[in-house]
């Protein structure tokens, strides 16, 4: 029952009728099963503590609750707040260049210039090898 019971609870499984998971699911999936066994390493390190230690951990707690429940609520904010950093880039991509420009002529890097050039080379340097070995086997 406990074994059918996890199966049933189990968030990578796909109800039946329903599509599978995407991408954003099954990170948001993997996500959750990550934050699932820290805290149940977190949990297995707290149970091995001394009541000392215990302790003091619970009053660092209380002492930094203020700092902490900042941070998450700076963080929260952060991650709520719509990004529009990637609108921003589209529309001065749209303003430097319009779509409807071709480009006419091909840059000196055009690699079909490029492999002509060290073709050329190629040739230039065994004719001058060539041209080299014949003195010196005549001699």
């Amino acid at each position: 029952e406990q074994n059918q019971e996890a199966r049933d609870f189990d968030e990578e499984v796909p109800i039946e009728g329903e599509a599978p998971l995407g991408e954003a699911e099954k990170s948001l999936v993997s996500s959750n099963k990550e934050f699932k066994e820290f805290e149940e390493e977190f949990i297995s390190i707290e149970q091995e503590l001394m009541p000392i230690e215990k302790y003091a951990l619970k009053f660092l707690e209380d002492e930094n609750a203020e700092i902490f429940s900042e941070r998450l609520k700076q963080q929260d904010e952060e991650m709520c707040a719509p990004d529009t950093s990637l609108q921003e880039m589209q529309a001065a991509q749209q303003q430097e260049e319009p779509a409807d420009e071709l480009l006419l002529t091909y840059a000196s890097w055009d690699p079909q210039v490029l492999i002509r050039r060290c073709k050329r080379k190629r040739r230039l340097a065994a004719r001058r090898r060539r041209e080299e070995d014949q003195p010196s086997s005549s001699e």
